[in-house]
C-alpha cells in the first residue's frame, strides 16, 4: 500500500512539473513572439506604406511578395500582378516609382541559372531587383571560397537583357 502511495505521489509530481515546464515554455514563446513583432513593426509599417503607394500610383492589383534593395536610394521592391493579370515588379523609393513587366526583362530564375552555369563554384545568397546608376537591374549577391578565405561579391545585370554591368568584390573573410 505504501509503495502504491509513493508511486502515486511521484506520478503527481511528474505531472505537476511537466505542466509547469509546458506553461513556462508557452510563456517564453509568447514573450519571444511579442519581442520579434515589436522589432519588426517599423519595417512592416514601411512596407505597408510602400504597398499602399504602389497601389495608388501604378496598375498593381495584387502583391505576391516584397523585398528591399539598398543602393543610392532605398527601394521597396514589390512583386505582383497588374490589371491585365501580368506579373510585374515595382521599384518604389521616396522619390521614384518604376514598374516593369517581368516578361519585358530577364527573369530572376534566368539570372540565377546563368550565374550558376558560369560560376558553378559559388554559393548564391540573394538575387533582387536593383537600380544600378540609372539602369534597372538585378543585384546578385554570392560568395566564393578561395585559398585566402571566403569572399563575397555583388554583381549587377541589366534587367532588360541580363547584360553584365558591374561587380563589387568584398574583402576576404577568414
Amino acid at each position: 500500500m505504501a509503495r502504491e502511495y509513493e508511486r502515486s505521489l511521484k506520478k503527481q509530481k511528474l505531472i505537476r512539473y511537466s505542466v509547469l515546464i509546458f506553461l513556462f515554455l508557452i510563456i517564453v514563446f509568447l514573450v519571444l513572439r511579442w519581442y520579434y513583432l515589436t522589432i519588426q513593426s517599423p519595417h512592416r509599417a514601411e512596407v505597408n506604406e510602400a504597398v499602399t503607394k504602389a497601389y495608388a500610383e501604378t496598375n498593381l492589383i495584387e502583391v505576391m511578395d516584397t523585398d528591399t534593395f539598398i543602393g543610392d536610394d532605398v527601394y521597396t521592391i514589390i512583386y505582383g500582378k497588374n490589371k491585365e493579370e501580368q506579373d510585374i515588379i515595382v521599384w518604389l523609393s521616396e522619390n521614384d516609382v518604376h514598374t516593369e513587366l517581368v516578361s519585358d526583362g530577364i527573369s530572376k530564375e534566368e539570372i540565377k541559372e546563368r550565374i550558376l552555369n558560369n560560376e558553378p563554384d559559388i554559393e548564391l545568397l540573394r538575387v533582387t531587383p536593383a537600380k544600378w546608376t540609372d539602369e534597372w537591374a538585378w543585384e546578385v549577391f554570392y560568395k566564393r571560397d578561395d585559398e585566402k578565405g571566403t569572399r563575397h561579391y555583388y554583381d549587377f545585370y541589366q534587367f532588360e537583357d541580363g547584360e553584365w554591368l558591374e561587380t563589387y568584390t568584398m574583402s576576404v573573410m577568414r
